[in-house]
């Protein structure tokens, strides 16, 4: 696989996502009018919700939205310290049977979409991160320092303007970036450029793939990003 297959499909990615349901989660956080039926159909849509006790889902709302509100700093590497305190309260106030590292990633994604990120396994496996025999949090941890230390947040943003589009949905260059490491970590289905078209008709899909090549000259510049997803 190219760097120029694994953005193609990231950015395809995110914005079957953003139209299959993300869009309306994201109104939801955004306006506060996510409830506790809605949000255990939203991590159920995201098959993170196995750890989430049943009729705890408010509970689980206020914890994320309280520790956020309290605690953003700059930077992932710092960002990380809120996501992991969430996930061991969660656990001690026994929201959650166990550490829930994706589940918090996501929510926070839609609070606080900017400079933040989806924590997945698959990702993680694209970045090569040690999985500390089974830790979840402690891969978590090495996730986003890697990420902070490959400077996705100034990728992020030198890719915000080069999305712009006049068809497609509003674009997020973090989604973009994670589903381009869920390509690479062998997550998602992959098509090539010549498909684009028969995926998403000849307007869009042609649109998709300006799209993807401005995002590969953007991430060419940025030596750690192109060799990691180069192959």
């Amino acid at each position: 696989m190219s760097l120029e297959t694994h953005v193609l499909n990231g950015t395809l990615h995110h914005i079957k996502w953003w139209w299959g349901g993300d869009a309306w989660d994201y109104h939801l956080f955004q306006t506060d009018q996510m409830c506790g039926d809605c949000f255990r159909k939203f991590v159920t849509r995201y098959k993170v919700g196995r750890s989430l006790r049943r009729g705890r889902e408010t509970d689980a709302l206020r914890v994320i939205k309280t520790k956020v509100a309290q605690s953003w700093p700059l930077g992932l590497s710092a960002r990380w310290h809120t996501a992991d305190s969430i996930i061991t309260q969660l656990q001690d106030e026994q929201i959650t049977s166990k550490p829930s590292a994706s589940l918090v990633s996501k929510a926070i994604w839609f609070l606080m979409p900017k400079g933040w990120t989806l924590y997945d396994k698959y990702a993680a496996d694209a970045l090569a991160i040690s999985n500390h025999k089974g830790s979840t949090q402690k891969r978590m941890r090495d996730y986003f320092n890697k990420l902070h230390t490959m400077r996705f947040g100034q990728l992020a943003d030198m890719l915000r303007s080069e999305i712009k589009t006049e068809r497609l949905p509003d674009l997020w260059p973090e989604r973009i970036i994670d589903g381009s490491l869920l390509s690479k970590g062998n997550m998602i289905d992959r098509i090539g450029p010549d498909d684009a078209c028969h995926v998403l008709g000849n307007r869009h899909g042609n649109e998709l793939k300006e799209v993807s090549q401005r995002i590969v000259r953007v991430i060419k510049d940025f030596l750690q990003w192109h060799e990691v997803l180069k192959t």
